[in-house]
C-alpha cells in the first residue's frame, strides 16, 4: 500500500519540527558556553561570536559548535582516536 500525501505531509511536518528542537538545542548550548549571536556584520548574516584565548570569534552554528568541541575534548569529540587497551 503505497503512502498517502496526508502521510507525506504528516512526516514533514514531524521532520521539520525536530529540526527546530535541534537548532534551539544547539542555540541553548552555545549560549550556556558563552557564545553570543550578532548579526552587525557587512553582508548581514547571523554569527555566532566568542572571545577565545584573546581572539574573538564569528561563526556559524556548525564552526562554532565545533571549536566548542575542541575546547573542550581536544580530539574534537571524535573517540576513536583513543589508545584501545589491550591488557
Amino acid at each position: 500500500m503505497r503512502p498517502t500525501q496526508e502521510t507525506f505531509n504528516k512526516m514533514d511536518a514531524e521532520i521539520e519540527a525536530a529540526r527546530q528542537n535541534v537548532r534551539i538545542l544547539q542555540s541553548n548550548l552555545l549560549t550556556y558556553f558563552g557564545w553570543t549571536r550578532d548579526c552587525n556584520f557587512p553582508d548581514a548574516r547571523w554569527r555566532w561570536c566568542k572571545t577565545v584565548k584573546g581572539q574573538t570569534l564569528h561563526l556559524s552554528t556548525d564552526d562554532a559548535l565545533s571549536v566548542e568541541a575542541c575546547l573542550y575534548h581536544p580530539s574534537g569529540g571524535d573517540t576513536t582516536s583513543r589508545k584501545r587497551n589491550n591488557g
